[in-house]
């Protein structure tokens, strides 16, 4: 846990733009924290995509892919929720799909850990492995 990983990262900003909707003064002040959460997955997305990349398994595609729909709901969220930036009343609460962006980034943390081996070998067999390769 000492470096920052794109699950991490994202899961902080979508943390960020959770808060800004339940905690923000006045709308405007909100638009503009869930936009600063918006950059911040946009980030988080292309450094799963340069992981993914460098070493396509399967947690890191899954991790590339939760993250992107993160990003995607957060976006659609402002998109949806701020179209009267100027008006004196807040928002009610956070909506659903920042949480459900929270949910999607947190389960993304699933892919840092560390994976089994699909089969374990069997002692018999490497010994007869070891027969038949010379």
């Amino acid at each position: 846990m000492g470096h920052l990983t794109a699950p991490r990262a994202a899961l902080g900003a979508t943390l960020v733009a959770l808060l800004a909707e339940l905690l923000s003064p006045s709308p405007l002040v909100a638009f503009y924290l869930v936009a600063v959460a918006s950059a911040a997955l946009i980030g988080a997305g292309f450094f799963a995509y340069l992981s993914a990349v460098d070493e396509p398994t399967s947690p890191r595609i899954a991790a590339l892919a939760l993250i992107g729909l993160a990003g995607g709901m957060v976006m659609a969220e402002a998109a949806m929720r701020f179209p009267q930036l100027l008006d004196a009343r807040a928002p009610d609460g956070p909506g659903m799909l920042v949480l459900l962006a929270v949910v999607a980034a947190g389960v993304s943390l699933l892919s840092e850990l560390p994976s089994l081996p699909g089969r374990l070998p069997r002692p018999a067999a490497s010994a007869l492995r070891e027969l038949l390769s010379r």
